[in-house]
């Protein structure tokens, strides 16, 4: 098979394509519906989890300024999201047809020269860190330079091998809206205006979220492995509260996806979403299951011999969360999973990850060659104003995008 260039922006690119079946919701009241949930899924954690959040957390708090940036990033960052703006545009333009879209895009690359594009965007964080490094400049880096912009850049890449078709647009502007509202969740001051307007109270249904990893191919090298990605979902009602917040869901997502892709040895990925039953405080589980390679599983197992006596049973404790520690690098590397628990922390009001990760909101297990990783979410309320699909209504996308 054709080797297709690398974007070179993280070792794995979690890269969602609308899957080819649609996601179906396997709806049932949350009091009769553990029934038919797998025991192990069940026991990964309590049923139980308090919400100590009294107004409902928009996801907000994991952010740097743009002050906090070098000069030379700053120019970076406005570059690579005036750039993204103007390819969401172009794919959204709905006075045009699909060629024209097609053309849009071919002139974008051609400004932009995609291969210095992509080595502007690995610069992207460097001059900051050399001048002053925090965990919280990695963590926002690390997504900035990663999210959907890896798996967009991948794409344009691939565009000259694939057909050219309405449904090769779709995940275009998907991926290149999604990194938009990534960075504005990452970066003050980039776009407050439309970050004050990703505040705006609208329930994001479940569907939206998943519909674009449902049965979607991922992989950890073009060409060489492709990975699919299923999704059993109990819940069909509202996941998030408004744009800011997806977001984070999204900085969550991307990172599991790349996580899991990275280091499967199977050719599937299996999510399995459902909603704990009350008294929960309105509360969902999501279980990212993947198979793992006998080497990795000895090393996760490794991982319980540090902690206290009870974890040596990888179903007891939490033995290895030594994986959603920070590791501080100039590439930003070592934080995709340290921002799935601080943003769990934060939904749930909790003090910090140490806390969500020892009262089990998130955790992760090695279970024979499984490697299972959770996280829970408090549902949205259903009366909010609903959000639609925006690749419908690319002028409501646009002005919230």
């Amino acid at each position: 098979m054709e080797k297709f260039p690398f974007t070179g922006l993280s070792d794995a690119r979690a890269v969602p394509v609308l899957g080819r079946n649609s996601l179906q919701m396997s709806v049932a009241d949350p009091a009769h519906s553990l029934s038919s949930i797998p025991a192990a899924l069940l026991a990964l954690a309590p049923v139980h989890l308090p919400n100590q959040r009294h107004l409902r957390y928009v996801g907000d708090d994991l952010y740097v300024t743009m002050e906090q940036l070098a000069a030379g990033d700053r120019i970076l960052v406005r570059n690579l999201y005036q750039a993204l703006t103007e390819l969401l545009y172009a794919i959204a333009d709905t006075t045009t047809d699909d060629a024209r879209k097609w053309q849009a895009i071919d002139s974008w690359k051609e400004r932009h020269n995609l291969d210095e594009f992509i080595d502007q965007v690995r610069e992207i964080g460097l001059a900051s860190h050399a001048q002053n490094s925090t965990e919280e400049l990695a963590k926002a880096m690390h997504d900035v330079r990663g999210g959907a912009l890896s798996a967009l850049l991948g794409r344009l890449q691939m565009l000259e091998y694939q057909p050219r078709t309405e449904v090769q647009l779709r995940p275009l502007f998907v991926l290149a809206r999604d990194h938009l509202k990534i960075m504005r969740n990452s970066l003050l001051g980039l776009d407050d205006p439309r970050r004050n307007a990703d505040r705006k109270p609208k329930a994001h249904a479940m569907r939206l979220m998943l519909e674009k990893w449902h049965d979607s191919v991922v992989g950890p090298q073009w060409g060489e492995r492709s990975v699919q990605m299923f999704i059993d979902c109990r819940y069909e009602g509202a996941l998030t509260g408004c744009c800011l917040e997806s977001a984070a869901m999204d900085r969550i997502f991307y990172n599991l996806a790349a996580n899991a892709c990275r280091y499967t040895a199977g050719d599937r990925l299996e999510m399995t979403v459902f909603p704990l039953p009350e008294p929960s405080d309105r509360c969902l589980r999501f279980v990212l299951s993947n198979q793992v390679s006998g080497a990795d599983a000895a090393r996760l197992r490794g991982m319980t011999q540090t902690g206290s006596a009870d974890d040596a049973d990888p179903g007891a404790g939490q033995p290895l969360s030594a994986l959603f520690e920070p590791r501080v690098s100039a590439s930003g590397s070592g934080f995709g999973l340290t921002m799935v628990a601080d943003f769990v922390a934060g939904a749930f009001g909790l003090r910090d990850r140490t806390e969500a990760l020892r009262e089990r909101y998130v955790g992760a297990i090695i279970d024979g060659d499984t490697f299972r990783v959770w996280f829970h979410w408090p549902m949205a309320h259903d009366d909010l104003p609903q959000k639609l699909d925006d690749y419908h209504r690319p002028q409501q996308s646009l002005s919230e995008a």
